[in-house]
């Protein structure tokens, strides 16, 4: 079954690509790979190797100030550009997000045919919402990695007293005994539903793990509209909506999570979710990616580096991204649902946690698996009949890797510089901003002015 977010999105993201779209590969629009200078060092992995070089003689670098057409789209994880942009995080890798101040706002389905049609460089995006093109070609690709959308759970109303399964696990119950104990709430009682695919999905996976069926319940299906309204009226006692917003919403009001899709990734099997759990990223034009992959790089550490203050100060991000969010959404989120967004519905991983994503096969989120799970899915649905991989729509492990070699190396050449000691001068100041930009998660100027202190020491 195809994610919601997918399938919200697929049909007319499909059409709109398949419409503009010109068979895709990893080439330029001439066919070819553009050959690295000769003068540069290659410093890419994967999809980057070849194309990312650095000059290891150049004793005097710069960041260079480049402009980059941005979009950002109206949903709580595709809108956190905006941190990065009122606290001078883009300034700082040279990068000015236009038009000022917070690029384009466009609905995702407007994002792939004006990335095509070069009226925007980069704009966010889910890899999977491409995946139903892949036969008339890919010519983006997503770039980048930042959350996994989990937003689906079965709600039970404040006034019910049930129990949620992480209630069951703090009482000593595990994983097993607490989801029967929490779904055997809803048993002989009625459950409104939605019919959309993705919560469909997530509903069989989460009975099946309390060895129960729908015959179990009474199912109401509604849409999620009336049955939020149902909800907040207080007639309706147990339900499992669609939108990831809305359960956000009855939380705030006292509902009481059975049990969600987080709780499945973290105790359950989360390889049955696999089209359900989507990750959002940056996506731009393979033409553009290899005429801009310092730009590219730049953009992703920014991006890591907004994570790492939802980490660590989430009251301060979410300071600046509730008023954004809520005055180009028209919604009206407040500190206490950006918690429930943050922990619960859209989960941000850091560039350490997403080491699970880049090498660890074994994990149910190793970046390609989910994204050939949809594939697998239009397959068996007819909607696709050609062979096609991960990469065909996403270089987000390519840009991970990348940055994290280049991690590697700078922090070496910092380590080594530092106990070494005795710098002054033009290699002091150099050594001093490559700190900065290791600090900041811009690991290819952290190499680049390390790599000058050397040479200048």
């Amino acid at each position: 079954m195809i994610s919601r977010r997918t399938a919200a999105f697929v049909a007319l993201a499909g059409l709109s690509f398949g419409a503009l779209g010109a068979c895709g590969d990893d080439s330029s629009g001439d066919g070819t790979t553009p050959a690295l200078d000769e003068s540069l060092t290659n410093v890419g992995v994967g999809a980057w190797d070849g194309v990312l070089g650095v000059d290891l003689t150049d004793a005097d670098p710069a960041v260079p100030d480049v402009e980059v057409r941005l979009a950002q789209a109206p949903f709580w994880d595709h809108s956190t550009e905006q941190i990065g942009i009122e606290l001078g995080y883009f300034t700082d890798a040279g990068i000015t997000v236009t038009p000022q101040p917070s690029g384009t706002i466009l609905g995702m389905d407007q994002i792939a045919p004006q990335l095509l049609a070069g009226q925007i460089d980069v704009g966010t995006m889910v890899p999977q919402i491409w995946t139903s093109s892949l036969d008339q070609g890919v010519t983006a690709r997503v770039f980048t990695s930042r959350d996994i959308f989990m937003g689906h759970a079965f709600l039970a109303a404040p006034g019910t007293g049930a129990r949620s399964a992480a209630d069951f696990m703090d009482d000593g119950l595990d994983w097993d005994d607490a989801v029967v104990a929490a779904l055997e709430q809803i048993v002989g009682q009625t459950v409104y539903v939605t019919d959309e695919a993705s919560p469909r999905s997530f509903r069989e996976v989460a009975l099946e793990a309390a060895g129960l069926t729908t015959d179990d319940f009474e199912s109401n299906v509604l849409d999620d509209t009336t049955m939020q309204q149902l909800a907040i009226s207080g007639r309706a006692d147990f339900v499992a909506p669609a939108s990831g917003p809305n359960i956000v919403a009855l939380i705030a009001e006292g509902w009481i999570p059975l049990v969600s899709t987080s709780d499945i990734v973290e105790h359950g099997n989360a390889e049955q979710l696999l089209t359900v759990v989507v990750n959002t990223g940056l996506a731009a034009e393979v033409s553009w990616l290899q005429a801009n992959p310092e730009t590219a790089l730049r953009l992703a550490s920014v991006g890591y580096r907004i994570i790492d203050l939802k980490k660590t100060d989430p009251e301060a991000a979410a300071g600046i991204q509730i008023p954004f969010i809520n005055s180009i959404a028209g919604t009206s989120f407040t500190m206490a649902d950006a918690e429930t967004l943050d922990q619960r519905i859209d989960p941000f991983y850091s560039f350490e946690e997403q080491t699970e994503f880049f090498q660890d096969e074994s994990s149910p989120f190793y970046w390609s698996k989910p994204i050939d799970a949809t594939v697998e899915s239009l397959r068996d649905a007819g909607l696709l009949t050609g062979e096609h991989e991960a990469s065909d729509v996403s270089w987000a492990d390519s840009t991970w890797l990348t940055l994290d070699s280049l991690r590697e190396q700078s922090g070496e050449l910092i380590d080594e510089l530092t106990a070494a000691g005795g710098l002054t001068g033009q290699a002091a100041e150099q050594l001093a901003r490559a700190e900065e930009f290791f600090a900041a998660r811009n690991y290819l100027d952290a190499y680049r002015f390390a790599n000058a202190a050397k040479l200048n020491a």
